[in-house]
């Protein structure tokens, strides 16, 4: 397991993702989201700012709710409940 250490006057966290294909990968950020983020699996080590990570999320649910918007009909666009 690696080690998380302080950078600066903030303290990183870490965040583990779930899920079968996301094995030995640890994202350490500061509690905020600033500054730097490090993504470490057991290939390597990237470090990103924690924006470009944002922005990157940011579009994907942006993506989403689009999709969900256009597959919509009418009345549930318009918050109308359709009659049984």
């Amino acid at each position: 397991m690696w080690e998380t250490k302080p950078r600066g006057k903030k303290r990183m966290h870490t965040f583990t993702p779930c899920g079968s294909n996301v094995d030995q990968v640890l994202i350490h950020h500061n509690g905020d989201y600033s500054g730097d983020v490090i993504v470490r699996t057991e290939k390597g080590e990237v470090t990103l700012p924690a924006w470009v990570l944002i922005e990157f999320v940011a579009e994907y649910v942006r993506g989403r709710k689009i999709s969900a918007v256009e597959d919509m009909s009418v009345d549930q666009l318009l918050g109308v409940e359709e009659s049984p």
